[in-house]
């Protein structure tokens, strides 16, 4: 929740989200559908 919060404050300030896969709004997505399924696996990660 702390981190949706976040998220709707900063768009407020500067108007645009975030396009960075890790920091940015794809990756607030991805954080929150994982918390939702209780997944614990990381897109891209195996390759790392």
């Amino acid at each position: 929740m702390h981190a949706i919060g976040q998220y709707q404050q900063e768009k407020e300030r500067y108007g645009l989200g975030r396009y960075s896969l890790w920091t940015g709004d794809l990756g607030l997505a991805i954080y929150l559908w994982h918390c939702i399924t209780t997944e614990a696996d990381l897109p891209s990660l195996d390759v790392m």
